[in-house]
């Protein structure tokens, strides 16, 4: 019963990441110039390989390598965010690290709405950083 609970709250939280990631690019698509541009990642690991910890470690790391200062929500929950973006306002970051289980999920999304961002890359850089960790 516990482990039917679990599972129904990380799916229902995995929905929510999903609609949130879909609702941001829509909303950004719709007013798009040539200066937009939406990077986003999402991988599933086996948590013991990479656990949550690991996760919001490497995305904080990474970002901050990156000069892109975050916040971190409550890493005792079951899904954590990351987010933050540079001090010259062209762009912002969004990452998620999830437990599901006996999986951990990233969703990494690197938004530029100005041009000469470079957040967009953090997705690629983050996202290449986690898959590195859970080898």
């Amino acid at each position: 019963m516990l482990e039917e609970r679990e599972g129904s709250r990380m799916q229902k939280t995995l929905i929510g990441v999903a609609v949130t990631v879909l609702s941001a690019a829509s909303a950004f698509n719709a007013s798009a110039s040539d200066d937009f541009k939406l990077d986003y990642r999402i991988e599933r690991t086996d948590a013991a390989k990479l656990s949550l910890a690991q996760c919001t470690q490497i995305l904080r790391r990474t970002a901050q390598a990156s000069g892109i200062p975050v916040m971190v929500s409550d890493p005792s929950e079951p899904a954590v965010a990351i987010t933050g973006g540079p001090s010259d306002g062209r762009g912002a970051i969004v990452a998620y690290c999830i437990s599901a289980g006996d999986k951990t999920v990233h969703v990494v999304q690197g938004i530029g709405y100005r041009s000469g961002a470079s957040v967009a890359a953090f997705a690629d850089e983050a996202h290449a950083a986690l898959l590195k960790a859970a080898q």
